[in-house]
């Protein structure tokens, strides 16, 4: 967090699963709060990283994700969560910045769709959303896309097309 310039550590959290890790942080001159997740450090998070079979998504009946991102993703995203609501009580936030690379891209899309679809939602409501994910890899299925999708769109119908803004960098010919 001390490589964001003027910014204030909310909270870090390590996840109960293969110890994945990361922090919240406030940026006071962009009213950011940033959620960063790290990429894969570790032999026992790259097991997870080919644990690829896709498990059912609570996102819809015929939603799936990948197994192993779910199983990293669910073992962090209480304390994510807790960071994020300890981050907007104590700060004025207008923008809510997730961010990671390659592992920890595909846990800010998960994040990122909790916040537009689940119950966590109310909690960004009323601030943009950004995602800048560098070489994440597919999270899930076309049908979980498809979800994504309409939820970014229902969401920038409401509050105009700066409520959801995804920045990815991706390497030539890795997939759509």
């Amino acid at each position: 967090y001390d490589a964001l310039p003027g910014a204030k550590l909310v909270t870090k959290f390590l996840g109960k699963v293969a110890a994945l890790h990361g922090f919240v942080a406030y940026r006071h001159k962009t009213k950011q709060l940033v959620v960063a997740f790290s990429g894969t450090a570790t032999v026992h998070q790259a097991l997870y990283d080919m644990h690829f079979r896709k498990r059912r998504h609570p996102a819809g009946r015929s939603c799936a994700v990948h197994a192993g991102f779910w199983k990293l993703y669910k073992g962090m995203s209480q304390a994510v969560m807790e960071g994020v609501r300890k981050g907007l009580e104590e700060n004025e936030v207008r923008e809510l910045v997730l961010t990671g690379h390659s592992l920890g891209g595909a846990m800010s899309f998960l994040t990122a769709l909790d916040l537009l679809v689940s119950e966590d939602s109310k909690l960004v409501a009323a601030i943009d959303l950004t995602i800048m994910a560098f070489g994440a890899p597919r999270v899930g299925n076309t049908a979980l896309a498809r979800v994504w999708r309409d939820a970014v769109r229902g969401r920038r119908e409401k509050r105009g097309e700066h409520a959801v803004r995804e920045y990815l960098v991706k390497a030539y010919n890795d997939g759509n």
